[in-house]
């Protein structure tokens, strides 16, 4: 699935449904305290429910969504460590 982040908002994206053909779905990780939100048909008639209670449920949209943002957060991380070291090392 493939996923669009929109500009200013860092925890929202737009996430491609697997099953339908040009249907996005928005997830914002934020809400529910970092359990994420989407407004796909199984979060919103579902999962909510189980959310509201304070259960952690996701969808497959907000996995896809966390395992994006996670991993595009270690590759900025790698590239400001990357270059503190070399700084430090040509000290």
């Amino acid at each position: 699935m493939d996923v669009e982040p929109i500009e200013g908002e860092p925890f929202r994206v737009y996430v491609q449904s697997s099953s339908r053909r040009g249907i996005k779905f928005l997830v914002d990780l934020d809400e529910f305290d970092f359990n994420g939100m989407c407004s796909c048909e199984d979060f919103s008639l579902r999962r909510v429910v189980e959310v509201r209670e304070g259960k952690k449920s996701e969808c497959k949209h907000i996995r896809v969504a966390k395992d994006w943002w996670c991993e595009m957060m270690m590759r900025r991380i790698k590239c400001t460590l990357e270059a503190q070291w070399k700084s430090q090392s040509s000290s």
